[in-house]
């Protein structure tokens, strides 16, 4: 009789556990649907005008997007930080519809696709920004979608709603005083429009600003988009039939990349000039690498332009911010990631170049179009970013203003940086033997032995130093939560609770009673993260929603492989310390991310994924040491008329010439440089943050949308790991895990406690 009491006791445990696992397992599905929901329903279904005063102009197939700027300090400065102009560009339909694809294809099977609808309006709206004034389909792209302009006979870029506001600012400009001071006594508001329209100099100089030329960001993050359409096309047919209708010619943006690659070792100033901000961060890299690359160092430049073209552009009124070229490390690592990815799925047009013949696929070789100076520009961004991640020189995360020039997220930044390794990581090792690569993808076996050195040369440094430093940066707060229905403890205004660092967490505890303690993790950025109220500092954490979910899906790229044909796994060795900060990471999203749960003190949905260059005094490319001074006529200008206290050059001269350093100054030279003045200014050594006491006011974009695909993403790849619970992949390296081990020791004794229990937990097993 005891026995069977004892087998009905655990029939029935079982039974409850598994019901259990079943309503958290629906709950979970749900979130992801409705988070899905969200973004899509969130999508412009139609064109809209500009009506002063009533509504801006939106365009179909585009998400919401702001312009902000990033005021911040007493309230009565930080409150204009909410003040925001809509903007239509291509970045975030691009990045938007990438991660609804990759959420499904990386993600949970029980997600099912996004709308093949929803992805091909974002694609066809793609025709707004693809440069018009060459061939068309050329994949080469803008950032904001373009208008004719009959007097410069050229189609310009700008910022659709920024340029009406400005244009209306001159017809208001014209009104009579009464009118004028009627507006200007509007509450809150009127001391805005009264520096806005009295203003005279940065209103110009920020419409000027806006004349930029395409660039390789958006256009190999849309060369991106159409690989994964093209490995994805059963799924999603009117999205990849609209991209390769569209992009015809886009064997033009390999060869454009090529063309206006920064190559400091050319005696050709067009391709050897370099932002000095640029020069700057990057110099320590160049001195280690010249005379070592076989026909000199190639590396992805931001703008599709150069000194010369420039020079010409401008004349139509299209230039380079302050006439001179950068490497930003953003863009680097976005044209890198889509290069792996297009060499695997091939999207490129090879109708109208024979360079760019297609490979018949699973010949484990490069296709046609990435041709020898394609991967010199590949290598370079894989030396730049091994060495960004690995050198004690590196300035990757004490120099973010000009490291990260337009890209002021770094844990977005870590995201993107992380997608090549996890793109080929995933093809080497899938949790089982069914294939990732459906539809004629290459498949693991065949993998292009460039593209495996690049796997081998960023593992290391990705699982080491960037691994370490998401574990320094997140933030751990104790949730108690409840069982059989209760209320959950702790649930006031959540940006109240601003944790404690990780490496203070010993773990997690037992609650009272039918309660218990779980672990959750979250990091925090700079948004609304130095205001003040009533004289004391408030963390308002506006981006502490996106910067979770990125560091989640980072940390997610390089330590799990699979997706949703084959189910996922960490890779094994993976330290358990990784794997409960992802745990936690999930665990505070599925508290927070859900947008059907929006109560009033719910966590912003804000974000920083672009910006402009200057963030303050640091971002003045003048103030940086130099050797190469143009006016965009052609007139050189001495070094010794910009050197000193004094230099020879109208302030308004500084808009109309290209200053930078040309070709690999000799260190002396530069740190000669360093101690003198330029243009009248010292050397910016140090950056004290984007919330430092001159960084205000300065621009950046922000969207909804990418903070709830991030949290899809994030979710929808987590739940895939918790309902497979399979351990896959290739083992991670002896000498590597040692080394993350000697990393993390160094950062708290609490780490040394945990790494220690690890290894007596491996010691009594082995």
């Amino acid at each position: 009789m005891r026995m069977i009491l004892l087998q009905l006791f655990v029939c029935s445990l079982c039974c409850l556990l598994v019901c259990t696992a079943e309503v958290q397992q629906q709950a979970n599905d749900e979130l992801l649907l409705s988070l899905q929901q969200e973004i899509e329903k969130s999508q412009s279904q139609k064109d809209g005008g500009f009506i002063p005063f009533v509504g801006f102009e939106t365009r179909k197939g585009s998400w919401d997007s702001d312009i902000q700027l990033n005021f911040h300090g007493p309230f009565g400065q930080a409150w204009r930080r909410q003040v925001k102009c809509p903007d239509n560009n291509a970045f975030v339909p691009l990045w938007v519809s990438t991660m609804l694809v990759e959420a499904y294809k990386r993600g949970t099977p029980n997600l099912p696709p996004p709308s093949d609808e929803s992805i091909s309006l974002a694609v066809k709206l793609m025709d707004a920004y693809m440069d018009k004034n060459i061939d068309k389909g050329s994949g080469i792209l803008f950032f904001w979608p373009q208008t004719y302009q009959k007097d410069k006979e050229t189609w310009h870029a700008q910022p659709d709603n920024l340029s009406k506001i400005f244009d209306l600012r001159d017809v208001v400009k014209k009104f009579p005083d009464f009118i004028k001071n009627a507006l200007y006594k509007i509450p809150v508001v009127g001391t805005i429009i009264k520096n806005f329209i009295e203003e005279r100099s940065w209103p110009s100089a920020m419409r000027n600003v806006f004349n930029v030329p395409p660039d390789f960001d958006d256009s190999f993050v849309n060369l991106g988009l159409g690989a994964l359409l093209k490995e994805q096309r059963k799924e999603f047919p009117q999205s990849w039939a609209a991209f390769e209708g569209m992009n015809g010619n886009n064997w033009m943006a390999s060869r454009a990349l090529v063309q206006f690659a920064y190559r400091p070792e050319s005696d050709d100033f067009d391709q050897s000039v370099l932002d000095p901000r640029t020069y700057f961060w990057i110099r320590e890299f160049l001195w280690e690498k010249t005379g070592q690359v076989e026909g000199g160092l190639f590396l992805p430049s931001t703008w599709v332009s150069n000194v010369t073209l420039d020079s010409i552009l401008s004349e139509k009124g299209i230039f380079v911010p302050l006439h001179v070229n950068n490497v930003d490390l953003t863009v680097a690592v976005n044209v890198h990631s889509a290069l792996t990815a297009a060499a695997l799925a091939n999207p490129v047009s090879s109708a109208s170049s024979s360079e760019a013949t297609e490979k018949e696929e699973g010949e484990g070789e490069l296709p046609g179009w990435f041709n020898e100076e394609v991967l010199k520009v590949y290598t370079g961004a894989t030396d730049l970013m091994v060495w960004s991640f690995s050198s004690p020189k590196s300035l990757i995360f004490d120099r973010r203003d000009i490291v990260q020039l337009y890209y002021p997220s770094i844990y977005n930044f870590l995201w993107l940086a992380t997608r090549s390794f996890a793109e080929i990581e995933t093809r080497l090792s899938p949790p089982s033997s069914s294939s990732l690569n459906r539809q004629g993808g290459r498949g693991g076996g065949s993998i292009p032995k460039e593209l495996l050195k690049m796997r081998d040369a960023l593992e290391a440094p990705l699982r080491v130093n960037a691994t370490n430093y998401l574990l320094r940066e997140a933030r751990v707060t104790t949730a108690v939560t409840a069982k059989q229905g209760r209320k959950v403890k702790g649930d006031a205004l959540p940006r109240n609770d601003l944790g404690v660092p990780f490496w203070k967490v010993d773990g997690e505890g037992e609650g009272e009673g039918d309660a218990k303690k779980e672990t959750w993790v979250f990091w925090d950025d700079f948004l609304g993260q130095a205001d003040e109220f009533f004289g004391r500092k408030t963390e308002l954490a506006e981006d502490r929603l996106f910067s979770t979910a990125q560091a989640v899906n980072t940390l997610m790229n390089v330590w799990t492989v699979g997706g949703r044909d084959s189910g996922c796994a960490f890779v094994e060795g993976t330290p358990e310390t990784v794997k409960k900060v992802i745990e936690g990471g999930a665990r505070w999203l599925r508290k927070y991310g859900d947008p059907k749960d929006r109560k009033p003190w719910a966590f912003s949905t804000g974000n920083a994924f672009f910006s402009g260059s200057f963030k303050g005094s640091t971002g003045l490319p003048f103030a940086y040491p130099g050797n190469f001074y143009r006016y965009l006529n052609g007139t050189m200008i001495e070094r010794e008329r910009v050197e000193g206290d004094k230099p020879d050059i109208p302030r308004g001269g500084l808009f109309s010439l290209t200053g930078g350093v040309k070709g690999v100054m000799p260190r002396e030279e530069f740190e000669h440089g360093l101690e003198i003045k330029h243009f009248g200014m010292h050397t910016p050594k140090e950056f004290k943050g984007f919330n430092g006491d001159d960084a205000v006011g300065w621009p950046f974009w922000s969207s909804p949308a990418l903070t709830w695909v991030s949290v899809l993403l994030a979710l929808s790849r987590f739940t895939c790991l918790e309902e497979t619970g399979t351990r896959g992949g290739r083992e991670a390296g002896e000498v590597e895990m040692e080394e993350l081990r000697e990393a993390g020791e160094e950062n708290s004794d609490s780490m040394r406690k945990i790494l220690s229990q690890e290894r007596r937990g491996e010691n009594a097993s082995a």
